[in-house]
């Protein structure tokens, strides 16, 4: 495939200046109207001896025709099981090939793939999870020895259709209980399948069937959620994801290992297959913590990884490690900047070790949501702005009354499209919520932006975290206190809460959590922010944290936390002062 071919797969950035904030991807190329089972099929009839998928800590590998045999072996005995469509199948601790080979063993035939993240306490979590009444559960190598417990209750107590008690498949791994079955076995029970059934059913997988659960930690609202994501969306995903390659060269993907972050790996298999990439899983030692940089390094040198698909962080301590020399990363082109706004000053350093990185940014609900480009955004777009949507979508900013502000204006971020999850897992009042019908099957992020005329946006806020100043009621974004704050070298993390008061409006608080071996005073946060915020903008209190409350798996800051605190430090500040 030629250079020129691969973006003509985009849309492109609005050419004439656009003058309200709504933007519309157009592109030639059609939307897939595939299933995930038809993305492997295609592929093991098209490249079937090409390596798709390995693993770092394993050292494993395998071509898409042994991923299409074993698929289906997986999916026949999951038939054989008693499963039907639509039933979950929940995986915890599979780390080796076999992850990649159940994911399409359980699509292909329309069940929900879930493989979530298990945060302490892993009783509480697992126990959450197996609310969700998977039909049957994988047990791998890498499993929190707490998880078992759980899920032995859980099988015990419950039944595949009335009839059976839930089956506990072992995946390389050997736990004693009678009650477990080991994959060998478990494969073997798929023999009385015949070719026809299997086909039979594979054929009644619709584009609209819910492929994989995707879970939220509920950082903003403190309720964590699970959305349902269909083949559509997926299989989308994967077919447009070539805005980032600008290269022809073969791509090397890495990804970090399930149990750390579950999005990334799970949104990276459908899209290797589809675009015949190579895919690596990274070890489960590779956290994107500043601690496992080396291993990280260790890990883009040995596997000549040319794209990185998991969080900012492991590329920022890489590109600021004194030890970066002692490993070649010469091949590693960019990565996706997922999870997180990352600050411009940032990006542009990043850019200048990694030329290729994209921004990307969406959520649990949207996850393809806008995106920068390394050949169409501008390198002040790439460095300022979080991109512009993708093919087959829209994206609008709205005000209050959900009208379509002008270019350059603050509104809320919306999109349209294929790109928009189902719905919420047993939850119909909040799927209800999210989808209102009055919404017109628009999704409201949440996020406040402003867009420019050729449809790139610029995050500016959540729009939850907006405060009303106490004096003139005008409306305060974080952003430009936090714009400030951030500069500061000491300082790891900053948010500005507002606390209702009854004097003033809105008491706005700037709470800092200080880098490891820092201090920060109030005395040093005042003085900076002075010198670069007019009066009404500044803090009315400083609280300096230790560390901030966190929530979920990937420790993401427990905003309501956070708050509850604030108003316990406000409280008694006025009692003691009375």
């Amino acid at each position: 495939m030629q250079k020129q071919d691969l973006h003509m797969r985009d849309c492109l950035p609005s050419s004439v200046p656009l003058k309200n904030s709504y933007y519309h991807g157009t592109c030639t190329e059609p939307l897939s109207g595939n299933t995930i089972g038809d993305v492997l099929e295609d592929a093991a009839k098209q490249n079937p001896d090409h390596v798709v998928f390995r693993t770092h800590e394993y050292q494993e590998q395998i071509t898409i025709s042994d991923l299409k045999l074993r698929a289906d072996e997986v999916s026949k005995a999951l038939v054989a099981s008693g499963l039907q469509r639509g039933d979950i199948v929940f995986l915890v601790g599979v780390t080796d090939i076999e992850y990649f080979v159940l994911y399409y063993g359980i699509t292909q035939i329309g069940l929900s793939f879930h493989f979530p993240q298990l945060s302490e306490p892993i009783e509480m979590d697992t126990a959450t999870y197996c609310k969700h009444n998977p039909a049957l559960i994988f047990v791998g190598r890498d499993h929190p020895s707490a998880t078992i417990p759980v899920i032995d209750e859980y099988q015990q107590n419950h039944k595949v259709q009335g009839r059976v008690p839930v089956p506990v498949i072992l995946v390389n791994t050997s736990i004693q209980n009678s009650n477990f079955t080991d994959y060998k076995s478990f494969l073997q029970h798929g023999d009385t399948i015949n070719k026809d059934e299997f086909l039979a059913r594979s054929k009644q997988v619709s584009i609209d069937d819910i492929a994989v659960l995707f879970d939220s930690s509920g950082t903003t609202s403190g309720k964590s959620k699970t959305a349902c994501v269909s083949h559509h969306t997926l299989v989308n995903a994967a077919k447009f994801s070539r805005r980032a390659y600008t290269s022809t060269a073969p791509s090397v993907i890495g990804v970090l290992n399930p149990t750390i972050d579950d999005a990334g790996c799970t949104l990276q298999v459908t899209c290797t297959v589809y675009h015949r990439a190579v895919c690596v899983m990274g070890p489960t030692s590779m956290t994107p913590t500043v601690d496992a940089v080396e291993v990280f390094m260790a890990f883009i040198d040995k596997e000549k990884i040319t794209w990185y698909n998991g969080l900012p962080f492991e590329l920022i301590h890489a590109m600021n490690s004194p030890k970066r020399s002692n490993y070649d990363l010469s091949s590693l082109r960019g990565g996706n900047l997922l999870g997180q706004v990352t600050r411009s000053d940032t990006k542009k350093k990043l850019l200048q070790f990694f030329k290729d990185s994209v921004t990307l940014f969406g959520s649990t609900e949207a996850f393809s949501g806008l995106s920068t480009s390394p050949v169409h955004s501008s390198l002040e777009q790439r460095i300022n702005t979080v991109g512009y949507g993708y093919p087959h979508t829209e994206i609008k900013l709205v005000d209050s009354n959900n009208v379509v502000v002008p270019i350059g204006e603050q509104g809320e971020l919306c999109v349209r499209g294929w790109t928009v999850f189902k719905q919420y897992l047993h939850d119909e009042e909040l799927t209800a919520r999210a989808k209102d019908i009055t919404k017109n099957g628009w999704y409201h992020y949440g996020d406040i932006c402003t867009m420019d005329e050729t449809g790139h946006v610029t995050y500016i806020g959540r729009k939850a975290d907006c405060v009303r100043y106490k004096h003139f009621s005008d409306v305060v974004y974080p952003v430009q206190i936090l714009s400030v704050i951030e500069t500061n070298k000491k300082v790891q993390n900053a948010k500005v809460i507002g606390i209702q008061s009854d004097e003033k409006g809105d008491d706005i608080c700037l709470c800092v959590e200080p880098k490891p071996n820092c201090t920060v005073t109030e005395t040093e946060l005042k003085d900076s922010l002075k010198e670069k915020l007019i009066a009404s903008l500044l803090p009315d209190h400083y609280f300096i944290f230790e560390e901030f409350p966190r929530i979920g798996a990937r420790k993401k800051i427990a905003l309501n936390g956070l708050k509850d605190i604030v108003e316990s430090k406000l409280t008694e500040e006025r009692r003691i002062s009375k």
